[in-house]
């Protein structure tokens, strides 16, 4: 899920900065438009009359503000779910991105009521395709980074000396081993140096203690 939001969050911000600067372009071209005007330009030739006349009846004066405000939540949203596809296949959301920029380029060479010419007016829109491309791609390749470095860190903490509790467990801090005497039962501590002589005695031991009750029985 964190990735998702880091993907989503990448595409946003790469969004936001090719719609800066394809606008900032656009402001210094004479009878250009930035690409979401383009876009909401083509969105009302594609509306009905009907639909048209209800919005300015609706929003008065208003109408277009709101429609560029609906076309760039759109384009955001649109924006989020790429990225949340380029986490786990990055070609595929570098060519959404790069295809959604065009949409903008198209917009822009067809709409009416700009001025200039259409090589002129495609340029804040080609702007726009090229910063979110480029951008996409630095964030996402810096998240992988990011996530690959502390992968190897893990791996490396891992490696560097540190037993897992599993292999440890079967010895307590004192030094003595754990004997297990089956199910339900409590575990004996037995320290490490006295195993043999809980257990069974040595066998010269034994012997000795034979030749010495054969003696006294004599």
């Amino acid at each position: 899920m964190r990735r998702r939001i880091l993907g989503a969050g990448c595409a946003l911000l790469a969004a936001l900065a090719g719609l800066g600067a394809g606008s900032a372009v656009a402001a210094l071209l004479s009878g250009a438009a930035s690409p979401i005007v383009s876009v909401g330009n083509a969105v009302i030739d594609a509306t009905p009359g009907a639909l048209k006349d209800w919005a300015v009846e609706k929003f008065g004066e208003n109408d277009k503000l709101i429609l560029i405000g609906s076309v760039t939540i759109v384009v955001l949203l649109i924006a989020a779910a790429i990225g949340v596809i380029g986490v786990t296949h990055r070609r595929l959301a570098l060519l959404l991105a790069g295809l959604l920029g065009l949409v903008a380029v198209g917009a822009a060479a067809i709409d009416r009521t700009l001025l200039a010419d259409w090589w002129v007016a495609v340029i804040p829109g080609l702007v726009t395709t090229l910063v979110v491309v480029v951008m996409f791609a630095w964030l996402l390749a810096a998240v992988d980074g990011r996530r690959t470095g502390e992968s190897v860190g893990e791996h490396v903490g891992d490696a560097g000396g540190h037993r897992p509790p599993a292999a440890v467990a079967g010895r307590a801090r004192d030094g003595s081993d754990r004997r297990r005497w089956g199910p339900g039962r409590t575990p004996e501590l037995r320290p490490r140096g006295r195993r043999i002589a809980d257990g069974c005695a040595h066998p010269k031991a034994d012997e000795s203690g034979a030749t010495g009750a054969a003696r006294r029985e004599r």
